[in-house]
């Protein structure tokens, strides 16, 4: 595959990546990673459909550039030359990159040095110095069914966030023109939600539920109507 020679001083020891996709080891999360190499890094981190993975990546060296690229996650040693990267990012100081899977895999994570290669060629890499701080958000997805209430009466509205299991909901409703809030609730442990409210008056409502997300989860809302007799 004609890598690049040996790795230099490592700054953080057992952080390294792998020295090829073989060998790449799974990317860490939620901690940062550095290190000083003469060849691409590689790791591996699973993604699930529509999951996002961050990384807050920066240069140790500013009269050094770090290039991170994501490859499919069937790219082997030996099909790597000229690979496209998935996602990029190139920087002298500090960039972050983002990547959302359009299928499900085990990604490949590389990082290397060659000053703008978004075309991946491992025997092109020179001197690097990095680091990063990578984290994964999953898919979410709100939905709530459509529903009928009684005008003056308590109803409670229901839904499901896919992919949480924990967090608060804005619950709010269409008016005017634009969105009013009407509260928040809490999402339980297997996603689903309610909300008990009141309809003053008879008509079709548009309801909307917005979940902020965190760092292991990505934001979602969703729309419902409700009918009101």
């Amino acid at each position: 595959m004609g890598v690049v020679c040996a790795v230099a001083s490592a700054v953080a020891g057992s952080s390294a990546g792998g020295a090829t996709i073989t060998t790449a080891t799974n990317l860490p999360r939620g901690v940062r990673v550095e290190n000083e190499s003469r060849r691409p890094e590689y790791w591996r981190v699973e993604l699930g459909l529509a999951d996002q993975l961050v990384v807050e990546l920066g240069s140790k060296n500013s009269r050094l550039s770090v290039e991170m690229c994501v490859l499919h996650y069937d790219v082997t040693d030996y099909s790597s030359d000229d690979a496209p990267c998935r996602a990029w990012a190139s920087t002298y100081t500090k960039r972050q990159l983002r990547f959302v899977a359009p299928a499900p895999g085990s990604w490949i994570v590389v990082v290397y040095g060659c000053g703008g290669c978004y075309i991946f060629r491992p025997a092109a890499a020179s001197r690097v110095a990095y680091e990063f701080t990578a984290r994964v958000q999953a898919y979410t997805r709100v939905t709530m069914p459509q529903s009928t209430a009684r005008a003056g009466r308590r109803a409670t509205l229901r839904g499901n966030v896919q992919g949480a299991a924990g967090g608060k909901l804005l619950i709010t409703q269409r008016a005017q023109q634009r969105w009013v809030p009407l509260g928040t609730t809490s999402i339980r442990s297997d996603g689903s939600f309610s909300f008990p409210t009141t309809f003053y008056r008879r008509g079709v409502f548009r309801i909307g539920a917005m979940y902020a997300g965190d760092d292991r989860h990505r934001p979602s809302s969703g729309t419902t109507t409700v009918s009101v007799k």
